[in-house]
């Protein structure tokens, strides 16, 4: 009875520190796993209690804590949240969640202004997560998912992710069109418009041997990109991999050219990543012919000719993947000059694929 009881006030507090007025002063939320801080999230889509149950977003599980991922059948009417060895079903339409051993139960989601909400501690327990609340330095609350490959504990965390949670409160709430008006909204005269700048730019960086020159470029502009290294260019350097990871910018994968088994390339790589920074990442860039049993991570793909930055800054695409090496900060330069905005590249973004294990095929006994 007592653990019960305790059970339930920690999960009062948990609530109250993420809906309290000032976190609601905030309008958004931090969602974090490990030592990342992978997702952000509006203030309305903050946890609640119905009876004594605390409910989640699935949206907190787009930043894949321990690799669990949601995926939505709206057909189906069902919510499937999995890993490698682990799933559960969540039937929206009849109230049952079943596992990945058949195991069925009475477990009800909720959906709220068209947001499906989750039982917390019921997923969390479920795949070995654990979860705590926490507030950053200017009142952001913050939903930690830690899976047990941590580097720091609750106040360090908040202490060493203050500067890029507040980098990106900033890029959530900046909300500037692509194109100002710098003309105090008087229309531009005849000969002067500048074409219309579309959707948002995502950059992701190759060739470790240039990612130096690329964060500087990154850092004088005041963005932050994705950088994708192969396992060797991790274990050749491994202290740029600490640095770029420290200046806030997401760490992906790659293979090289001509590799036959990218997954098995994938995974050695993500162990190398391990050894540096006692985390590993989703992040993939692949071409299109390498996603093969790429399973289980949030795939980018590598245009095979990339089109020139002039006609992507057109071409009506609501996001734009570009792919840089040595060219960075000439294409900073460009997307600044046409007034484009550039968005950090994340495991949530829309960019990103990923490729969901089949279910097999139910044995009717017949051989």
């Amino acid at each position: 009875m007592r653990k019960r009881l305790l059970s339930i006030l920690l999960s009062v507090l948990l609530c109250l520190a993420l809906v309290s007025p000032q976190a609601a002063a905030a309008d958004i939320y931090f969602v974090a796993v490990d030592d990342s801080v992978p997702l952000t999230l509006p203030s309305s889509m903050s946890p609640f209690f119905s009876g004594s149950t605390l409910y989640v977003p699935s949206s907190v599980f787009e930043a894949a804590p321990g690799g669990v991922t949601p995926s939505y059948n709206a057909s189906g009417q069902t919510l499937v949240l999995f890993r490698s060895g682990a799933r559960l079903i969540f039937n929206l339409a009849n109230g049952t969640v079943t596992d990945e051993d058949k195991n069925s139960s009475n477990i009800s989601t909720v959906s709220k202004n068209g947001t499906i909400y989750l039982p917390l501690y019921f997923c969390t327990s479920h795949f070995g997560l654990s979860v705590t609340t926490l507030n950053s330095a200017e009142g952001y609350p913050i939903l930690r998912f830690t899976t047990g490959s941590e580097v720091y504990d609750d106040a360090m965390f908040v202490e060493k992710a203050e500067n890029l949670i507040t980098y990106l409160a900033e890029q959530y709430g900046s909300g500037t069109p692509s194109v100002p008006n710098t003309n105090g909204g008087e229309e531009d005269p005849p000969g002067e418009e500048e074409p219309h700048v579309s959707g948002s730019f995502c950059l992701a960086i190759e060739d470790a041997a240039s990612m130096e020159a690329s964060a500087a470029a990154l850092e004088s502009a005041g963005q932050r990109a994705a950088f994708f290294l192969t396992g060797d260019e991790i274990e050749a350097f491994p202290e740029l991999v600490r640095s770029l990871y420290a200046a806030g910018h997401t760490i992906g994968l790659t293979v090289p050219d001509g590799c036959e088994d990218p997954a098995a390339e994938l995974g050695s790589a993500n162990e190398a990543l391990f050894r540096v920074l006692r985390r590993k990442t989703l992040c993939a860039l692949l071409t299109a012919a390498q996603t093969e049993d790429c399973i289980g991570y949030a795939i980018f793909i590598r245009p095979e000719e990339q089109p020139p930055l002039e006609e992507l800054l057109t071409d009506g695409a609501e996001t734009h993947l570009l792919v840089c090496t040595d060219d960075t900060a000439e294409v900073l330069s460009q997307l600044d000059r046409a007034g484009a905005t550039l968005r950090p590249l994340r495991e949530t973004s829309p960019l990103a694929q990923s490729i969901v294990p089949q279910e097999p095929p139910e044995n009717d006994g017949l051989q």
